[in-house]
């Protein structure tokens, strides 16, 4: 019993039956194992190709900026290419490593680093954003359950702490003062903001058709 439903025998039939005539149909051949990625029924091949579209974009000038209007669609790019070229890494890493050695000179602290060097301290970063531990300091734990090899194989915790400390944008020594009517609350971080309003309108690249909401 099944469910309520009493038992049944069941026998599978090696060949079908005509319900007309009541012949003997053969059933269909097995289809051959094939190790090409292409389906039989089809006929599509569905084998990851990379593409070659070409891409025409219109450029139009407005007053809150430039809006390039993407025509076409483009082919599969790296998506590290997408964030080096979207943000202008480069340039803001200049940018840190200028004003964070400014910053250590004025403190009397000998303090040098470079852009490969922070390229590696924002990576490590961004993997501190999705691998979450109780403390910065357990990255570099010798515990299993604790350490992660990619972030202490890659920097040391002193070197890290050092840099995090050093981190800044903006020299101080150009801030006005709190009374001042011109002063601006955003100042340390201001050289940031205009960095990537200019990067994000540069980048935007909008279809025919938008969706605003």
């Amino acid at each position: 019993m099944l469910y309520g439903l009493p038992k049944c025998k069941c026998t599978l039939q090696t060949s079908a039956v005509n319900s007309e005539e009541g012949e003997q149909l053969p059933l269909p051949k097995k289809l051959r194992s094939s190790s090409k990625t292409q389906s039989v029924i089809t006929g599509f091949d569905f084998r990851w190709k990379r593409g070659a579209t070409k891409v025409i974009t219109n450029t139009s000038e407005y007053d809150y900026g430039r809006v390039n209007l993407k025509l076409d669609d483009c082919a599969d790019i790296d998506a590290v290419e997408v964030f080096e070229q979207g943000s202008d890494f480069s340039t803001l890493v200049s940018l840190v490593a200028e004003q964070s050695e400014l910053y250590m000179k004025q403190k009397g602290i000998p303090f040098q680093t470079n852009e490969d060097e922070l390229r590696a301290f924002f990576g490590i970063c961004f993997v501190m954003g999705y691998h979450v531990l109780p403390s910065i300091r357990d990255y570099w734990s010798t515990q299993p359950d604790l350490q992660v090899p990619f972030i202490a194989n890659t920097m040391s915790r002193a070197r890290f702490e050092l840099i995090r400390s050093a981190l800044h944008f903006a020299n101080n020594e150009d801030m006005l003062p709190r009374t001042h009517p011109q002063c601006d609350r955003a100042f340390k971080v201001r050289p940031l903001i205009q960095h990537f309003n200019r990067c994000f309108q540069a980048a935007r690249n909008p279809s025919k058709q938008q969706s605003i909401e």
